[in-house]
């Protein structure tokens, strides 16, 4: 049951960071609204927050739309007896990986963020991806970039 649990962790941390990106500024996370729920029938609560998610699905950008694959690549890779409404036995397993998942992918986007981020032209970057000359992995069609690495164009000391 540990995977499971840290599963629907993970699944909550990136619910949430798309939930930041995609509702209105009044609207609660997507933790206050379902993270309980989450806890007692993790089955159902995937269910709603994928469904309240949809609702926001002609705002959605690259990334959000790159995290929603990542959400759904979360539950494929779960085994069919584990996608119940059997609650999360290691709560702390949940919460942990709830908020690593979210600290780890705060920190992504997209080439044509990355674009906008760093000043200088997506086909550019996506030949650097690549190349394997920055930080990115290719979901898809599209590259995911780590923010937090230096701008390629930036002068090298």
């Amino acid at each position: 049951m540990a995977k499971r649990d840290k599963d629907f962790g993970r699944f909550l941390g990136i619910a949430n960071i798309l939930g930041e990106r995609v509702f209105e500024e009044e609207r609660r996370s997507v933790s206050a609204l379902y993270q309980e729920k989450l806890k007692k029938n993790p089955a159902k609560a995937v269910q709603l927050i994928h469904e309240n998610l949809m609702q926001y699905q002609n705002s959605f950008t690259d990334n959000d739309w790159v995290l929603m694959d990542i959400l759904g690549d979360i539950i494929a890779d779960m085994d069919e007896e584990d996608f119940t409404n059997e609650g999360i036995e290691d709560k702390e397993q949940f919460i942990l990986q709830s908020h690593r998942q979210r600290g780890l992918l705060s920190n992504l986007m997209s080439s044509k963020h990355a674009s906008e981020y760093w000043g200088i032209s997506e086909g550019y970057i996506k030949n650097l991806c690549a190349e394997g000359k920055i930080d990115a992995v290719k979901i898809g069609k599209s590259w995911v970039i780590d923010k937090r690495q230096e701008n390629p164009s930036a002068p090298k000391d």
